[in-house]
């Protein structure tokens, strides 16, 4: 590995990119279609008007809303309060559509802390991860789309390995680094992303968008909505398919949405939610050592596929009262399944003797009524947030062979899971003085585990339960300067992944314990150089009781490696050049850089570092915006060497499971125009873009697949138009 000192003559260099403004907190006001986020009664904060810098007067939110928008309205401002509580960041609407990215995976690593391996050349298996934390199926942080969990089971099967949500309905990305538990429930430690799909709009339009690329890959993404009234509608529609990098690397998805919103008077709002998901794809697999350097673009495993679907549905009611309170109930529920279909013996390059089907149908059903008030009580002002929710979900693990080319059938594996979860919380950002708020919060889990074996007979009966407290703490240094600090308190619940249901680990004590983290965090965020330069840096650290990883070179074999600490320093800068240069007020510069320190404290693996962990990544980029429509952008990722497994093996294996993780570096750049016609009814736009410029070769080893080698060089280009009524 590199040694420490790189990171500090990184850190260093780090100072001299500058990159846009990002602004504070604005509250989103009361749509007409759609419920709102809790109302921010203080001021806003945010970039000065080029003409007028000298003259804004900047006031800091005491009480930064929870969350920027659980569900997005064309009022929703895309941006950090000053005085959030917590490392945090958005990715605005306008950087998502000019980001020239083609995958989630790659916009969400914008940002500093945030890690991705990339499985497919699909978004269909994300893998992503935060401040050191295995990025394996992203199964330890919290995804969500509009504030509704991700995971086809956020307690039983929190790895998203059916990821029902596409990149083309991605409108902005809220990012929260570290263990918000409070609000957000368990598995949490490594953050919580927030995708936010288009609101609904206030006008009637059209939106069509046209992308087409390299391998043949292409997809439409149509929106159609408006609101007349009291109601408004949002229909969108993705169709994607094409094949990867890889051979046998085809895949087609579908993701349709419906969103109905209803708002009758001034204290009543309803919104229901529609979504549909279906993939049918190929898997390329992963590559021996051999295989690797014969061709990295090969299968050897063309019998591989995948099949999955998932239904989505979720409604809120809320009650707005004139005195600061809100009540508000959120119910939501989703099933579907995904099978993985995957020869055997799995030995590469070899033809199989059987097939093995994983199928897993989930279905997951939750409610969640929740209370806030916004006033002053016992002198001082509070914003509280409390709330309970119950979650039921019931997940079928099925493993069946059949004989290669063909034959009959054999159930290999029949259980049934249980999960049941009550989760109870509050919190309460107070005003001490009008510069320091101070949150404490505490939420209560409750979760009932029933496991069954249908083959065997053997059950198994388990209850959790756990308190996790949190404190935060904000205070305005000065109108554009403001520090926080927190602690956390995050667990998870043995998956099923982790729960043996055979004879042998019947009654033999199996650790069934969760994990259970700490996480400390402090940072200051602000404006310098006449707010022309965004500066947000905090360091953190993770301390954790137990911790379980899998086996390296066994899929599905977890084991207790003990207590383990993550800590590091996060920075992001973010400039307007134009706050300097108004002949320049169209540049943007960013920079994003990010030091992790990850260290096993127990066991076998004493002092050694954790797998898939890089100690540093930076990325940045530079954007120019004209005014006659053109704009142009490019991109630049660099990712440390990182070891494969806790033993940290230095020397590749010949399976490619084990060995080092090779550091690598790439590019992207791309160009637009977009224009608004006729009156300003028609918005035209196009584009194309190239990712990983320099063709860089790299890879990732995963547990018991060997080599996934990184996407190759890709072309793009998009056309879209939206034409408003």
């Amino acid at each position: 590995m590199r040694p420490r000192s790189v990171a500090v003559a990184c850190a260093v260099l780090l100072l001299a990119p500058l990159g846009t403004a990002l602004a504070a907190d604005a509250p989103p006001a009361a749509p007409p279609a759609a419920p709102a986020a809790p109302p921010s009664p203080a001021p806003t904060t945010g970039p000065a008007d080029e003409a007028d810098i000298g003259e804004v007067v900047v006031h800091g939110d005491p009480f930064p809303s929870a969350s920027v928008a659980d569900y997005p309205t064309p009022e929703t401002v895309y941006l950090v309060p000053l005085a959030f509580p917590a490392a945090r960041a958005v990715i605005p609407p306008e950087e998502v559509s000019r980001a020239g990215q083609t995958l989630l995976e790659e916009i969400v690593r914008r940002r500093p802390g945030v890690h991705v391996e990339s499985e497919t050349g699909t978004d269909t298996k994300p893998n992503i991860a935060m401040r050191g934390l295995d990025p394996q199926r992203s199964a330890e942080l919290t995804l969500l789309v509009d504030g509704i969990p991700l995971a086809p089971a956020p307690y039983g099967n929190p790895g998203q390995s059916l990821f029902p949500f596409t990149m083309e309905r991605v409108f902005a990305i809220d990012m929260y680094r570290g263990g918000y538990t409070v609000p957000y429930g368990p598995n949490t430690v490594g953050g919580v992303i927030n995708f936010l799909s288009r609101p609904i709009p206030c006008e009637p339009m059209v939106f069509e968008k046209v992308r087409f690329g390299s391998f043949d890959a292409w997809s439409t993404y149509t929106a159609v909505g408006g609101t007349a009234g009291a109601v408004g509608v949002l229909l969108e529609g993705v169709h994607t398919e094409g094949d990867t990098f890889r051979e046998h690397g085809h895949f087609e998805v579908e993701n349709f949405g419906a969103k109905v919103a209803v708002r009758p008077d001034e204290h009543w709002s309803f919104l229901a939610q529609l979504d549909r998901y279906r993939e049918d794809s190929k898997l390329a697999g992963g590559l021996t050592q051999a295989g690797y350097d014969d061709d990295p673009e090969q299968s050897l495993t063309d019998q591989d596929y995948f099949r999955g679907n998932q239904d989505r549905w979720n409604l809120r009611v809320a009650y707005d009262f004139c005195n600061g309170h809100r009540l508000e109930l959120l119910t939501y529920g989703y099933g579907g399944d995904r099978t993985f279909f995957l020869g055997r013996p799995a030995a590469y390059g070899t033809t199989p003797t059987s097939m093995r089907a994983t199928v897993r149908p989930t279905e997951v059903w939750a409610v969640q009524p929740e209370w806030t008030f916004d006033g002053c009580l016992g002198g001082m002002r509070h914003r509280v947030r409390a709330g309970v929710r119950y979650l039921e979900e019931y997940i079928k693990n099925r493993r069946v062979t059949t004989p290669y080319p063909a034959g009959a059938p054999t159930v290999n594996d029949d259980q049934r899971f249980d999960y049941r979860a009550w989760a109870g919380f509050v919190e309460d950002a107070i005003a001490i003085t009008p510069r320091l708020t101070v949150t404490p919060g505490v939420r209560y889990e409750a979760v009932d585990i029933e496991a069954l074996n249908r083959l065997n007979g053997v059950r198994l009966d388990d209850d959790l339960d756990r308190a996790l407290p949190a404190l935060s703490v904000s205070y305005e240094l000065a109108c554009d300067w403001a520090a926080y600090g927190n602690f956390q308190t995050s667990y998870r619940v043995p998956d099923i992944e982790r729960i043996v249901l055979t004879p042998t680990a019947e009654g033999n004590g199996q650790d069934l314990e969760p994990e259970v983290a700490r996480t400390y965090e402090v940072g200051v965020r602000g404006w310098a150089f006449r707010r022309g330069l965004f500066v947000d840096v905090d360091v953190f650290q993770i301390d954790f009781d137990d911790r379980f990883k899998p086996d390296p070179t066994n899929e599905n074999i977890y084991f207790n490696t003990g207590k383990q600490r993550h800590r590091g320093v996060e920075v992001y800068l973010d400039a307007h050049v134009g706050a300097w240069v108004p002949r320049l007020c169209g540049l943007h510069a960013w920079t994003a850089y990010h030091y992790v320190d990850t260290e096993i404290l127990a066991g076998p693996n004493e002092g050694n570092h954790t797998r898939s962990a890089p100690p540093q990544k930076w990325s940045g980029g530079l954007r120019y915006d004209h005014p006659c429509g053109l704009w142009a952008g490019v991109d630049g990722l660099w990712v440390d060497e990182s070891y494969a497994d806790e033993a940290n093996t230095k020397e590749g294996s010949a399976d490619g499971n084990l060995g080092i993780q090779p550091s690598y570096t790439t590019w992207s750049a791309r160009v637009g125009w977009e224009r608004k016609l006729l009156c300003d009814r028609l918005d035209l736009g196009v584009e194309a873009g190239v990712t990983n410029l320099a063709d860089e070769d790299y890879f990732y080893r995963r547990p018991g697949k060997g080599i996934i080698p990184g996407p190759s060089r890709a072309y793009y280009g998009a056309i879209q138009l939206q034409w408003t009524f």
